[in-house]
């Protein structure tokens, strides 16, 4: 039986053809991976910020951890939270930890840069 064209691209995202014509498992790329995928079709701007997210975490746990930073907490609040305050949510450790408390000062910075042009 033929496959529609549409089933044709699905498999082709989780299995490819070697040489001698066996299928071979493709590895699914990580969330990080996605996340930049998303921001170079739709902009830094035109994403959620789980894959704004997903472009600074990386590992296994990724995806659930920006899922939860982003439906969670609100921006208000990521903004004000320090190291030790992510490391109390599950799956972040002390980099990823020190990798947010940093991006979220870099964004508070920008802002006192923003107000005293104004």
């Amino acid at each position: 039986m033929l496959k529609s064209e549409s089933e044709v691209e699905e498999c082709k995202k989780y299995y490819q053809l070697t040489i001698d014509g066996a299928e071979e498992a493709v590895v699914m790329p990580s969330f990080a991976r996605i996340s930049s995928d998303f921001i170079f079709e739709f902009g830094a701007g035109g994403v959620t910020m789980k894959y704004l997210l997903g472009t600074i975490l990386r590992g296994p746990k990724a995806r659930v951890v920006c899922e939860r930073l982003a439906n969670g907490i609100e921006i208000n609040q990521l903004m004000n939270m320090t190291e030790k305050d992510f490391l109390r949510i599950e799956g972040i450790g002390p980099i990823t930890a020190s990798q947010l408390a940093a991006t979220f000062e870099i964004a508070k910075r920008l802002q006192l840069i923003d107000r005293t042009k104004t």
